[in-house]
């Protein structure tokens, strides 16, 4: 979510440089021009990431929606300084990560929200992805997967990781699972996480702080020979595309909805501008989680039910029934049965409506398939039967759901 960059030394060295280049730039003198009736508002993020660019998405939405601002994209760092004394200007929302540029732009009295979290307890408003879901979507994604050791790797000093490390360890609590942990500092030591990896218990699923964070950990995992997914299952955050789909195990991640942070980011600067007092802190709640190889296992002791999840997954868009199940397996009903409440608690056909309505949701909130087109590749064997799923689960039509979940 702030952009950190995890990686090699070399990786770091160079984004190191390449922000310090950043800093030390100067922007030609350009006057800010706009019409007379309409607010400046200066917006900045790291655009070389999704989390920023979908930000920035979330405040141009807010101000074509408004009609009244314009906006002046003024970089990071000192042209953001820069730029916010210039006259005219009546606000401003960015990414900023540093205290020392916090305090910068506090000092100067312009009304202005930080969608980053990594630094706590700053003077800015800040908006943020809400914590609490992003350890429930984890928590969740890795039991029903049948992990009982469940870990966190995070980034010391950076006040999202805290956040979300925090989150975790107390959502763990409360199902009676210990929290691991490790954090690391800046520039990234490969020779402590490598011994935490080698060490901690297996199968083991791994929260990562971000996808960078998570991509260091799969990387890792592969040349020191722990098999990724099976012994370490790993998840991020942000759903950045370009880092999840290009990473050598394509990395899970939950999607911390960016733009609705952008949009709820504008949406406080405008009552800012209305006199209301901002809180500290407006968390957003994330989008999903977005599944890809690096979580798709399972770790449940019992082999009959482990297999049973390893077809049903492969066969995920198809409308598979128990009686498939039993040929593939070659045993009973009543004994897949026994098997499966046992180890999760539920009947298998209870899993399979459970796993053909979490894919129907996936597709609506991410789609614009027709929603027959949706029940078709869930499952579902035609759209009344996903309608009655949908409204037992979530008391809501599929229609309902897709307009809630983009509202």
């Amino acid at each position: 979510m702030s952009g950190v960059t995890v990686g090699s030394k070399q990786d770091f060295h160079r984004r190191i440089n390449a922000e310090a280049s950043c800093r030390n730039a100067t922007l030609p003198t350009v006057p800010i021009v706009h019409a007379q009736s309409k607010q400046v508002v200066l917006v900045g993020a790291d655009i070389g990431n999704a989390y920023g660019r979908g930000a920035l998405l979330g405040v141009a939405h807010h101000a074509r929606e408004c009609g009244t601002w314009s906006l002046v994209h003024a970089g990071l760092h000192a042209p953001l300084v820069e730029m916010a004394r210039a006259p005219g200007v009546r606000g401003g929302i960015a990414q900023i990560d540093g205290p020392r540029m916090i305090g910068r732009i506090h000092e100067l009295n312009v009304p202005t929200i930080n969608v980053s979290s990594r630094v706590l307890d700053q003077p800015l408003p800040v908006v943020a992805s809400d914590p609490l879901r992003v350890a429930a979507l984890t928590v969740d994604h890795f039991m029903e997967r049948g992990f009982d050791h469940i870990a966190f790797v995070g980034i010391a000093g950076d006040g999202y990781s805290t956040l979300r490390q925090n989150a975790l360890c107390a959502a763990l609590s409360q199902r009676q699972l210990p929290c691991l942990e490790h954090n690391f500092r800046q520039p990234y030591s490969e020779r402590s996480l490598k011994s935490w990896l080698t060490q901690a218990p297996k199968p083991l699923g791994v929260l990562a702080a971000n996808d960078n964070t998570a991509a260091t950990v799969i990387n890792l995992c592969l040349r020191i020979g722990v098999e990724c997914p099976r012994q370490v299952a790993v998840l991020g955050v942000d759903n950045d595309e370009v880092i999840c789909e290009t990473s050598p195990v394509p990395i899970s991640s939950i999607d911390n909805d960016a733009f609705k942070i952008g949009a709820e980011a504008a949406r406080l600067l405008q009552r800012m501008f209305d006199g209301e007092a901002p809180p500290a802190m407006t968390t957003v709640m994330a989008r999903g989680l977005v599944a890809r190889s690096s979580t798709a296992t399972h770790a449940f002791n019992d082999p009959v039910v482990a297999e049973a999840l390893r077809y049903l997954q492969a066969q995920e868009a198809k409308p598979v029934r128990v009686k498939e199940i039993l040929l593939h397996l070659g045993i009973s009903r009543r004994s897949l049965e026994r098997h499966f409440l046992a180890s999760m608690g539920r009947r298998p056909h209870e899993e399979i409506m459970r796993r053909r309505v979490a894919r129907a949701t996936m597709l609506l909130e991410r789609t614009d398939l027709a929603v027959a087109d949706v029940a078709s590749q869930s499952g579902f064997s035609d759209v009344r039967l996903l309608n009655a799923q949908l409204r037992r689960a979530l008391q809501m039509t599929p229609g309902q759901y897709r307009r809630k979940s983009r509202s």
